[in-house]
């Protein structure tokens, strides 16, 4: 759901201007800021540079810590992290978000950790670096590079340019959009699996319970292993096709 479907609280809840640099990592600052999670049925992540590391827990309120890096002291107060509470639209949203921005302007980094209750679904929309994520509902990632590591969640949705992606312990469907360049693995996956389109890199997928459906695949091999429904390749380009422990049909180009 798109942030314009939303309406914005009157007030921001947070809003913390902090000190983190234009360029290099020769200044280093502790983050820390909390909000209340009442009411929030989903939390928005936008990032522009650094690290996010996702953790659901048992908890009742969001916190997020971390680390903010930049060259110079000037360049510090450029920085802005802005917690947001977005209200939830009559017939188009099932409820409130929570709008997490990280931003780092220039060269600019914050590696941060964000610690939520573990019913919340999450959205990230992420420039550069690794995404980490477990312990959560479903999740919906548009990333533009950096390595993607998802563990126990509800259901996965990705686009993503570069980096290695790992999903593993997943209740519903995983659906890959697109992966421009990188590795894939993905393990335990309660229903289906689709990568509609995968440019360059090995794809890796064990133990899922219904279907897997690769759409389009540049290069790179295919190692696909226990699936309890149908295992279908559409096109392929380069590359070896492995697969074994197939209850369904097998459809190859």
């Amino acid at each position: 759901m798109s942030i314009l479907g939303r309406r914005t609280s009157a007030i921001a809840i947070l809003l913390a201007v902090l000190a983190v640099a234009g360029c290099g990592r020769d200044l280093a600052d502790d983050i820390s800021a909390t909000a209340s999670a009442e009411g929030i049925v989903s939390v928005r992540i936008i990032g522009e540079a650094g690290d996010i590391q996702i953790i659901g827990e048992d908890r009742s309120d969001i916190e997020l810590t971390g680390r903010a890096f930049a060259g110079t002291r000037a360049e510090l107060d450029l920085l802005e992290f802005v917690i947001v509470k977005m209200l939830a639209e009559p017939g188009l949203t099932d409820g409130d978000e929570l709008l997490i921005e990280i931003l780092t302007p220039g060269n600019t980094e914050i590696d941060a950790v964000i610690r939520l209750p573990d019913h919340l679904d999450v959205v990230i929309e992420d420039g550069s670096g690794d995404i980490n994520v477990q312990n959560v509902g479903s999740v919906n990632i548009v990333d533009a590079s950096g390595d993607i590591d998802i563990d126990n969640v509800a259901a996965v949705v990705l686009e993503d340019n570069s980096g290695d992606i790992d999903i593993e312990r997943v209740a519903r469907d995983v659906a890959i959009i697109r992966d421009d360049s990188g590795d894939i693995r993905i393990e335990r996956v309660s229903q289906n699996v689709t990568i509609s389109s995968d440019s360059s890199g090995d794809i890796w997928i064990d133990r899922v319970t219904m279907d897997v459906t690769i759409g389009q695949d540049g290069s790179g091999d295919i190692t696909v292993d226990n699936v309890g429904g149908a295992f279908t390749v559409e096109n392929d380009g380069s590359g070896v096709i492995n697969y074994s422990n197939v209850v369904g049909r097998v459809s190859l180009p």
